[in-house]
């Protein structure tokens, strides 16, 4: 990043086949020990053109539209780091050669946290840690009416202590937790029971 400046990219595209659009852009900026990240990108095309020179057509239900969205800041200096940052998605998009019009409605939350401190504590040589959470659902659509849904929530999370040499060794300590909800709803309850794991 440069310092205490703010850089910058847009990019577009389009595409024949399937009449795509696609935009995406970037931010960067920093101001002292704090430094900011933004970017985004969306995508939309139909139905893909088949060339025939007697029958023309498209193929249908690959048609998508989806965009995905990110921010995120850190502190950033000679004692460590720390960061987070959030992630969107969502994404709407169909399905090739099924006997109805069916199509997937996706999107995602994820929330991301991480440092790292340098000698915080006599003793102590450094301090890691590390945190994840991700909230995923998406919906299957036939005709516009919801089949079936699937939704997986899930968070993860490391502590790791690295301490000064004693007695001859070197070392570290450290917590690793995990924790993952999954469950189908409608049709799909049918073959997926809900799970519950925790590590």
């Amino acid at each position: 990043l440069p310092k205490d400046g703010t850089t910058g990219e847009v990019f577009g595209g389009v595409g024949f086949v399937a009449n795509e659009r696609d935009l995406a852009a970037r931010l960067d900026t920093s101001q002292g020990d704090f430094a900011f990240h933004a970017d985004g990108v969306f995508r939309k095309s139909n139905d893909y053109s088949i060339s025939n020179d007697n029958r023309p057509r498209s193929q249908s239900g690959t048609d998508v539209e989806n965009w995905m969205g990110s921010v995120g800041t850190a502190w950033i200096d000679d004692r460590g780091r720390v960061g987070g940052s959030y992630t969107r998605a969502e994404s709407v998009y169909g399905i090739p050669d099924s006997d109805a019009n069916v199509e997937v409605d996706m999107h995602s939350d994820r929330f991301r946290l991480e440092g790292d401190l340098f000698d915080p504590l006599p003793g102590v040589r450094e301090v890691r840690f590390r945190g994840v959470y991700s909230d995923y659902k998406h919906d299957e659509r036939a005709g516009g009416v919801i089949g079936q849904t699937y939704q997986n929530e899930e968070f993860e999370g490391r502590l790791e202590l690295i301490h000064e040499e004693f007695f001859g060794f070197s070392g570290a300590l450290g917590v690793h937790a995990k924790r993952r909800d999954f469950r189908g709803e409608g049709e799909a309850a049918a073959f997926f029971s809900p799970a519950e794991t925790t590590t």
